[in-house]
C-alpha cells in the first residue's frame, strides 16, 4: 500500500471513530498510534506516547504568552 492510500484509510478510519462518537482528540490519538505501530512496530509507539507529549510542552515558544500593559 502507498503512502497515499494509507492516509486515506487513517483519515477514514478518524471519520468512523468520530461518527462513531468517539471524542475528537481519542479518535486522532488512536488513528496516530495505530499509525505509528503500523510503520515502527508496538514498542517504538509506546516511546512515542511518553516522548512526544513532554516535548510538546517544553518547547519555550508555547511556555508563556506575555502581555503588555
Amino acid at each position: 500500500m502507498m503512502g497515499v492510500e494509507q492516509g486515506f484509510l487513517a483519515v477514514v478510519a478518524l471519520l468512523i471513530l468520530i461518527a462513531l462518537r468517539f471524542p475528537i482528540g481519542l479518535s486522532l490519538a488512536t488513528v496516530a498510534f495505530s499509525g505509528i505501530a503500523l510503520f515502527l512496530g508496538f514498542g517504538p509507539a509506546l516511546s512515542y506516547v511518553g516522548r512526544i507529549p513532554r516535548e510538546f510542552a517544553t518547547q519555550y515558544e508555547f511556555s508563556a504568552i506575555r502581555c503588555s500593559p
